[in-house]
């Protein structure tokens, strides 16, 4: 079938089919909402336009660091460093970091060395 998104007459039916979309993808955890953390150090005025602007991608907002899927940090105070590296998600045993100043395509996945070192030298916990 044919999608016809240029018909103001269909756009309805395009935007509820769109949602019924994401709410099974939700349903089924094929898409899970983001769980912000704000670093305490972020100017109070920009956290409260990112709690906006997370409620309005409902995403939610976490006091607790380890819990989070994204953490927020302030803006870095020196931006003459030639690189820098953020990690921006942990999953399991790998870390998705950030390279400042590069698009998101730059991000780049890494094995966490330092738990695979532990579990091999003292076990895993």
């Amino acid at each position: 079938r044919r999608f016809d998104f240029q018909n103001p007459s269909r756009m309805d039916r395009n935007v509820e089919m769109f949602m019924t979309i994401e709410k099974s993808l939700v349903q089924n955890n094929c898409l899970s909402r983001p769980n912000i953390y704000l670093h305490p150090d972020i100017d109070p005025k920009l956290q409260a336009k990112l709690k906006d602007i997370v409620k309005r991608h409902q995403g939610t907002i976490t006091e607790d660091k380890s819990n989070a899927s994204h953490i927020a940090f302030p803006v870095p105070g020196s931006l003459e460093e030639e690189e820098w590296v953020r990690p921006i998600m942990k999953r399991d045993k790998q870390v998705l970091l950030h390279w400042g100043y590069y698009p998101d395509r730059f991000d780049s996945v890494l094995y966490n060395y330092l738990s695979l070192w532990r579990e091999m030298h003292m076990g895993s916990f």
